[in-house]
């Protein structure tokens, strides 16, 4: 209404990402179209295994069936699906400048510090073998959340412009230390904090993530970065070096690398799962068998020798890919696809350095996030969920960042 009464603007960012929140509303269109009821000789034509499964429960061939074979899971699913477009639509809209973009950062790098805390009070506080979780029930939740975190806090760091501008070794290091006790001390030990818990959680993939996507996103930064390139190999120096081989060390990184050299697909169940579930994707590759349906539906092809119960598949993509189809795992897909490439474009904003060190950040989470969820389900978590929109946004948010707000009303 407001917008109509051209009382209010939309901003630059929300019409840069059209592409990213249409391709969204397409997935989340699907996810309607799954429970709504259509003609049977529709559903059997494009899904032949569900029209079986009704007509085999039914006892006979019905009028109208929906595509999801778990109506309330999927109504369940499609309230999460349209309450993720709409935050991520206001945050494109209502995050217009860097006033709000750096308030935006900075509590969700206090929460993250917050989980980083209460996590590692707990867990070197309790029993020996304890693992941080925080306020999440599992540990590699908590790993997930805490990468995105240490993403934007990271990308906070390089945001900042440094003063100190020499070739000399004094000059280099006045650089380290303005970067380790000058203004953004407070910080830069907050993500020393966040990467203690980290650790703390012995996730294997959790820190493989973290690191990978640190040094995938530096290699692209510092191909990108066409000045402040020394300050940025210093961060990024001081970061694994301090944090992995000081702090990393104290708490016990040794145990997460010997957990990874012991990994092996024999006692590994994932892959198993991985496997079982293909043929699940095989028979609804198409329409998939309706969101939030993997819960019950894998009940039907798992194995006699997988004797736990898996809620999910600890794949995101296996699992979306199955629960949506073809059909809705691409405009997914093409979303996070859309918002890699509008991350990158910002750090290409050589004149504003908001730009540059935010699309490093979110460049960094999508990577890490991307790495984690093909071995577990963070996007399954809502919080986590959430937060990876959070980043997605911010992408767009940094590509188009001004001094001052840059909006469009209807009238222009």
């Amino acid at each position: 209404m407001l917008f109509c009464k051209n009382e209010t603007a939309i901003s630059s960012a929300f019409l840069s990402a059209k592409p990213c929140w249409l391709s969204l509303a397409c997935a989340v269109g699907w996810n309607a179209l799954q429970v709504l009821p259509m003609p049977f000789s529709w559903i059997k034509g494009i899904s032949p295994h569900g029209a079986e499964i009704y007509s085999s429960v039914l006892g006979v061939n019905p009028l109208f069936i929906p595509i999801s074979l778990d109506i309330g899971a999927s109504n369940v699913s499609l309230i999460k699906a349209v309450s993720y477009l709409i935050f991520f639509c206001l945050m494109l809209l209502v995050v217009n400048d860097r006033r709000r973009l750096k308030l935006l950062l900075y509590f969700t790098v206090a929460g993250g510090i917050f989980q980083a805390v209460y996590a590692s009070i707990l867990a070197m506080g309790g029993p020996i073998g304890t693992v941080a979780t925080g306020t999440f029930v599992n540990r590699n939740h908590l790993a997930g959340h805490l990468e995105l975190c240490l993403a934007l806090g990271i990308g906070l760091l390089m945001s900042e412009k440094s003063a100190v501008k020499s070739n000399r070794w004094r000059g280099k290091l006045k650089l380290f230390m303005q970067i380790m006790l000058g203004p953004k001390a407070h910080l830069r030990l907050g993500l020393a904090i966040m990467v203690i818990a980290l650790v703390l959680t012995r996730s294997r993939m959790g820190n493989t993530a973290f690191f990978a996507s640190l040094m995938i996103s530096g290699g692209v930064g510092l191909a990108l970065f066409k000045t402040a390139k020394k300050s940025t190999i210093v961060l990024l120096a001081s970061i694994v070096f301090i944090d992995m081989l000081i702090v990393g060390h104290w708490f016990g990184v040794e145990e997460v690398a010997s957990r990874i050299q012991e990994t092996n697909l024999s006692t590994e169940d994932r892959d198993d799962v991985d496997i079982s579930t293909f043929p699940l994707y095989k028979d609804y590759w198409l329409t998939g068998s309706g969101a939030g349906s993997y819960y019950n539906m894998f009940t039907a092809y798992k194995p006699d020798y997988i004797l736990e119960f898996w809620d999910h598949a600890h794949n995101d993509f296996m699992e979306f890919a199955c629960e949506l189809g073809v059909i809705g795992f691409i405009p997914l897909s093409l979303a996070v696809i859309f918002s890699l490439i509008a991350a990158i474009k910002a750090q290409q904003n050589h004149g504003c350095f908001m730009s540059r060190g935010m699309g490093f950040g979110s460049l960094m989470g999508i990577i890490a996030f991307l790495i984690h969820s093909s071995v577990d389900f963070n996007l399954q978590i809502p919080s986590n969920a959430l937060l990876f929109i959070t980043v997605m946004s911010i992408a767009w948010i940094a590509k188009d960042i001004r001094d001052r707000p840059l909006v469009y009303t209807l009238e222009q």
